[in-house]
């Protein structure tokens, strides 16, 4: 039920997000938007997670912003995302699958290079699997994150990017007792369509 309710606050920024592709806004109609993949490792910041606890990840965001009027300063823009991270030890299987919306804040240094900060609401959902127990548990919880980084457009639609994402989340609660939180630090390459 947690998960259903967290998915339904991304509705409403979905629909706002979509607004300027429905009308047909892109670079040229003074919209900027990227739609990438992402690729890195994270570590689990709760000890909890023993060996389980670097986790390779892969995810996809979207991100779109007005280009704004002020040459060099590109207001506000939103972002949403989905990722999946995995770590698959002798006894532990963790699967973390994470929806997040925010805000993004570029720095545009030129028209080919800026840095951006984003900050936002995540719902993270853990499937973990202890194989020598035999049993398999999952849990949702809610949380926020940061991320910062350098994109770099190499061509009029191409960019390549490179982050950092920090999450800070709440209790996850398996039914066998166990509590840890799905906080953690990563490092990410990203390879993204400008359009």
């Amino acid at each position: 039920m947690r998960y259903f309710a967290g998915l339904l606050l991304l509705v409403p920024l979905t629909l706002a997000a979509a607004q300027p592709i429905a009308n047909g806004g892109g670079a040229e109609d003074g919209w900027i938007s990227h739609l990438g993949i992402l690729l890195g490792a994270r570590s689990m910041t709760d000890g909890a997670w023993n060996s389980a606890d670097t986790q390779l990840g892969v995810g996809f965001m979207y991100d779109i912003r007005d280009d704004g009027a002020v040459p060099g300063v590109c207001p506000v823009g939103l972002e949403l995302g989905f990722m999946f991270n995995n770590s698959d030890e002798e006894s532990w299987k963790v699967q973390g699958y994470e929806v997040s919306v925010g805000a993004q804040y570029p720095w545009v240094l030129s028209r080919d290079h800026e840095l951006f900060a984003s900050v936002g609401g995540l719902v993270t959902t853990i499937n973990l699997v202890n194989r020598n127990a035999d049993y398999k548990e999952r849990d949702t919880t809610f949380g926020a994150y940061l991320r910062a980084g350098y994109r770099w457009t190499f061509n009029e639609e191409w960019a390549l990017s490179a982050e950092g994402r920090g999450s800070l989340t709440g209790n996850l609660d398996f039914p066998n007792g166990e509590e840890a939180t799905a906080s953690a630090l990563g490092a990410f390459l990203g390879f993204a369509y400008r359009m």
